[in-house]
């Protein structure tokens, strides 16, 4: 039986590789660490499976290749950050089509605050939400699978829930073991070992108490990047909330977010929303492919 193939969506500095973490503790997935972002930055993609074992994958056609293999072993889970525009690598491709996604969403201010504090010189589209909306639109028209959403905030507060609302909703076994691990970087860290310092010297999920110099509060540019940046986060949120009737994790009750004529209400201040579900299938866009199944779709597909 082939895996299955997880990918996770998220900004920079949203806890995504803390999730990662996770999910490589299990031991039954074989995990890649921002692969598109590598062939974007770098030209191509090395897997460090261990330090001795890191096979270079040159583009988007061999890594999608790479993908496909995986699955004859194991299921894959792989974790992208949006600073880039990853959608014409993936557009119409099976890495779309038989995935299923997540996005993760972090609370735009924090995730301004931290990014600043490493990358002092960061623009509006580095942060990544607007890329992460133009991503959600091509996964809801192209994709089999509803896409899940992630509160990265609910995951530092209550892992355990988290990861088991996960587990649940995608049909694996829950594994308490994964939640803790011993400090350290792991291979697949190595080329951006410095974006991921506190979950290397982290044994578990936990909230960290932080002050940053440059905030949103404080700093005009980030102010400005913050504004930028709101209507694309705002939509995720609403999306997220929206996805949900009968809810089975997070909150009790999710107030709906449209008006009387049925369209999203403004944004809402920050105090007074309502939290979102830890994790939950997404209603699809009005472009949503029409399928008869929800069931899984195996890989390989397209470049094998």
């Amino acid at each position: 039986m082939l895996g299955r193939v997880f990918v996770l969506w998220a900004p920079p500095r949203s806890i995504s590789t803390a999730f990662e973490r996770v999910i490589a503790e299990r031991g039954d997935f074989v995990v890649l660490h921002e692969p598109l972002c590598d062939i974007a930055a770098c030209g191509s993609y090395r897997h460090r499976i261990t330090p001795e074992h890191a096979p270079e994958l040159n583009g988007y056609q061999e890594l999608m290749a790479y993908v496909g293999g995986l699955t004859s072993r194991k299921n894959v889970f792989i974790k992208d950050t949006c600073e880039y525009d990853h959608r014409s690598s993936v557009d119409g491709s099976d890495y779309i089509r038989n995935s299923q996604h997540l996005f993760m969403l972090r609370d735009l201010a924090k995730v301004i605050n931290s990014h600043a504090h490493i990358n002092p010189n960061l623009t509006s589209d580095e942060i990544g939400y607007r890329h992460l909306s133009d991503m959600y639109d091509l996964v809801s028209s192209q994709a089999r699978l509803p896409p899940q959403f992630v509160d990265a905030d609910h995951f530092v507060i209550e892992p355990e829930r988290v990861v088991r609302a996960f587990c649940h909703l995608n049909s694996l076994e829950y594994m308490e073991k994964a939640l803790t691990w011993d400090p350290g970087n792991i291979p697949l860290w190595d080329r951006t070992q410095r974006w991921h310092t506190d979950v290397a010297k982290s044994s578990h999920i936990a909230p960290i108490e932080k002050h940053h110099e440059m905030r949103v509060d404080n700093t005009a540019k980030l102010k400005n990047i913050y504004l930028e940046n709101l209507p694309f986060y705002e939509r995720l949120r609403n999306l997220a909330q929206l996805g949900v009737k009968d809810q089975t994790f997070g909150e009790s009750s999710i107030e709906p977010l449209r008006n009387a004529k049925g369209k999203l209400k403004p944004s809402m201040d920050e105090r007074s929303r309502e939290p979102l579900a830890v994790i939950k299938p997404a209603l699809r866009s009005e472009r949503t492919i029409e399928t008869t199944s929800t069931e899984y779709v195996p890989w390989p597909g397209d470049f094998l």
